[in-house]
């Protein structure tokens, strides 16, 4: 018999599940090729945060900036002196004050050098503000030993034993709400990792690179640890969060 083109019910039953097996291999394909452009912009991101870190350190002595604060306003204390204000003006962008002033707040969804391109707006669960901002981004807070008595007790570059593998700079942890500016292994290791089982650094010597969770994950300093760096200098690491094994964030000198 002479056929006219049509598929019998046969071809299609064969036919329909291939279709749809084809159909979730390109989508799977797809997501997966979005997720690796993103994770590859948020290392861009990281790398420029570097770089403004490098600037800074170079005007002034090797110190690194403020860590910031989580309670007070982005435009008051020494938050005005944090990384997030004096830092983006070596990228060519303005502090973040300004953004917020401006009404150009960074937030999931908008390109900026503050935000990873990974983040979507069900990730922002109130409205930012001057007061209550938000940050992709999140400083080391053990490299600094700034603390409340000596909130002006900042570190060198060069206190890095292993610069190369001491963090400066991550994907920000989601523990808080609103985040901080900063964070620590033990409170990275609270949130759910941004990419691909794991999150993008940058390390003090500048490069930026993505970690698996299993290797800033260190179960023996919980989250908030000021005085644990003999405990994570005990055995080699991938990374370490405190600058050198005698470096906790006290009120000394260093």
């Amino acid at each position: 018999m002479k056929r006219h083109g049509a598929f019998s019910l046969t071809e299609l039953l064969v036919l329909v599940p291939i279709l749809a097996l084809s159909g979730g291999l390109v989508l799977a394909t797809l997501n997966g090729a979005q997720q690796t452009f993103q994770g590859a912009a948020c290392l861009s991101n990281l790398r420029e945060w570097g770089q403004a870190f490098a600037f800074y350190a170079n005007d002034y002595q090797d110190y690194v900036p403020h860590e910031g604060g989580g309670v007070q306003p982005i435009d008051t204390d020494y938050n005005i002196n944090a990384w997030f204000n004096v830092l983006p003006s070596y990228i060519g962008n303005p502090p973040l004050t300004n953004l917020y002033n401006a009404g150009k707040i960074p937030v999931p969804g908008v390109k900026s050098v503050f935000m990873c391109p990974a983040l979507v707006s069900s990730n922002l669960t109130y409205t930012p503000s001057m007061a209550n901002p938000f940050f992709a981004y999140q400083m080391n807070r053990v490299m600094t030993g700034e603390l409340a008595p000596c909130p002006h007790n900042l570190y060198k570059r060069s206190i890095a034993v292993l610069p190369n593998k001491t963090v400066l700079m991550c994907d920000g942890d989601g523990s808080s709400d609103p985040p901080y500016p900063f964070t620590d292994g033990g409170f990275l290791a609270r949130g759910v990792p941004r990419h691909n089982g794991g999150d993008n650094f940058v390390f003090v010597d500048g490069h930026a690179d993505w970690v698996a969770y299993a290797a800033y994950f260190n179960p023996t300093i919980p989250p908030g640890s000021d005085t644990m760096a003999g405990t994570e200098w005990a055995r080699p690491r991938q990374i370490y969060w405190f600058p050198c094994r005698t470096c906790n964030k006290v009120c000394s000198t260093h």
